[in-house]
């Protein structure tokens, strides 16, 4: 099945760019509450600068940043298994697959989407795990989880307000269990581009309809769907745009802004 290569190339490129989007605002908007756990803040900080640089088109820069956020959140007490490592491993992979659409040479695009395979693979298990582990939590439940994990840890003995920022963990968990679905749609998405520049259709349009499983509301699988499929790509409304829907809701609970 024959593309525009223009194409392919554009919805890519937009498809990176919602990626980061999706992922970040949760890095962005915890950045600025000054109740976030300071453990975790160097972490995010340089998640925000892996946007700045791939925003920058400094692909190959972004690696051992990012290995050194992997390294940093695993040996926060509290994260170790938590769906931020999810995001790492997106990230990365997103960062393969997009050197892997500029690389000419074939054997070593392929090499590279293999490695964005591996890295994206990685961040599927990372999530699904901790949307399964999670599923029945309440917020007791996270509390009961984190609260002693953080009273003992040496790095917070003399923060003052330390039950706030416990309660602040929880609140962004409790929003996680809304966001990781969403996260885990684009990393099927991104996989399905990845097996779709595999030549692998097959595997590529299940990806995709995963994605839309999970998040019915991903206009990047929904797109890279049609264009498998041979269907006409779809715009979103400026209503959409607009009047985004609330990203504190689960799908099945959003209101539409117009009847």
């Amino acid at each position: 099945m024959k593309k525009n290569s223009g194409t392919k190339k554009l919805v890519v490129s937009l498809f990176i760019i919602s990626t980061i989007a999706v992922f970040v605002a949760y890095i962005y908007y915890s950045s600025q509450n000054a109740l976030n756990d300071p453990r975790i803040v160097p972490a995010k900080e340089k998640l925000l600068q892996y946007d700045r640089m791939m925003s920058e088109l400094k692909y190959e820069e972004v690696f051992p940043l990012l290995d050194t956020v992997e390294k940093m959140i695993a040996s926060i007490s509290g994260y170790e298994n938590s769906f931020e490592l999810g995001v790492v491993y997106n990230n990365r992979g997103s960062s393969y697959l997009t050197l892997s659409i500029n690389e000419n040479d074939s054997l070593s695009k392929f090499k590279l989407l293999d490695l964005a395979e591996k890295n994206i693979q990685k961040s599927i298990t990372i999530y699904q795990n901790w949307i399964d582990s999670t599923k029945d939590y309440k917020e007791e439940d996270f509390l009961k989880l984190i609260s002693p994990i953080m009273s003992k840890d040496k790095a917070l003995q003399n923060v003052k307000n330390l039950d706030d920022i416990i309660d602040n963990y929880v609140s962004e968990r409790m929003l996680a269990k809304i966001e990781t679905p969403r996260r885990l749609s684009v990393a099927y998405t991104n996989l399905g581009i990845i097996t779709r520049h595999k030549f692998l259709q097959e595997e590529s349009l299940e990806c995709y309809r995963k994605a839309l499983e999970l998040w019915p509301d991903n206009h990047t699988a929904r797109n890279n769907l049609n264009m498998l499929l041979d269907k006409p790509l779809e715009e979103r409304s400026i209503i959409d745009q607009l009047f985004p829907k609330d990203r504190t809701k689960p799908d099945n609970q959003q209101e539409e802004a117009f009847e």
